[in-house]
């Protein structure tokens, strides 16, 4: 399977990066209650994984880019 192509968008404006999850920046302060979990440790070191969500199944990819995408 090819993965999509998206060159003709504009790239969006870099989000900000919490580099310290023990003490987290005022963007992962912003999530309140949610959980904060880091792509590596979802992917662990593979580019896709699949999940499972009221019986339909889910593919999360990182592309060649770095970006993730979630595909039904």
């Amino acid at each position: 399977m090819n993965e999509p192509r998206f060159d003709d968008r504009p790239a969006p404006p870099a989000m900000p990066v919490c580099q310290h999850p023990e003490d987290p920046c005022s963007l992962c302060k912003g999530m309140a209650d949610a959980r904060v979990v880091r792509s590596e440790d979802l992917l662990q070191g593979h580019r896709e994984l699949f999940i499972l969500h009221a019986g339909q199944v889910y593919r999360l990819l990182r592309t060649r880019n770095d970006k993730l995408i979630l595909q039904k």
